[in-house]
């Protein structure tokens, strides 16, 4: 993970990287997520006259089977993938209950975690879902950290197994179960904007 926000920080200025995340959530709360993490951008930035470099897979260097364990070693949490692709990071998984996906979503702060972008928490209460996001400040307030997310796009979807009546943050989707979130993180490092979230049904 080290090496990744090493590279993003080199590459800040020519580039815009992106984050994806997918939740599906069935009526127990139970579902899937999915993560992509597209840094095809930073693979271009060789030029043209090195055209292997524009090519090669920067995920390829990391050892993306450690990955995969850590998450299939957590309570609650099955069907692991993780690979990559065309210098984009694909993390699929299922989660037995909100539990085991907050804890698959904890900032571990080792070299193999993306708590960076996921931390917080999520809770369902008498017809209310909450995510109540991480506290971006641990990760430093320094200008120069902004300025670097301020480069990452995020883009967040989640599916409900009922149709919602309102939503606090983000667009309601034509479904009318499902809501859409996207900005970039320096916006909620400056808390311009916030990814925390709360879905009445």
């Amino acid at each position: 993970m080290k090496k990744i926000i090493a590279l993003l920080t080199v590459a800040i200025f020519a580039i815009s990287c992106s984050i994806s995340q997918e939740y599906t959530f069935k009526k127990d709360y139970s579902g899937s997520y999915q993560l992509q993490f597209d840094i095809s951008q930073l693979a271009e930035i060789g030029g043209e006259e090195d055209v292997e470099a524009e090519t090669e897979d920067l995920f390829a260097d990391m050892n993306l089977d450690s990955i995969a364990d850590l998450y299939k070693n957590m309570e609650g949490i099955s069907n692991v993938v993780v690979r990559s692709e065309n210098n984009v990071l694909f993390v699929n998984y299922d989660f037995k209950d909100l539990e085991a996906l907050n804890r698959s979503l904890e900032n571990k702060n080792d070299d193999e975690s993306f708590g960076m972008v996921n931390s917080g928490k999520f809770t369902h209460d008498k017809g209310t879902f909450t995510y109540a996001a991480g506290d971006m400040s641990a990760l430093g307030d320094s200008d120069s950290l902004v300025e670097m997310l301020s480069f990452l796009d995020y883009n967040i979807t989640m599916h409900f197994p009922n149709k919602v009546a309102s939503t606090s943050n983000g667009t309601v989707l034509e479904d009318n179960k499902s809501i859409f979130m996207s900005g970039n993180f320096g916006e909620v490092a400056k808390q311009e904007k916030t990814i925390a979230v709360e879905v009445k049904f």
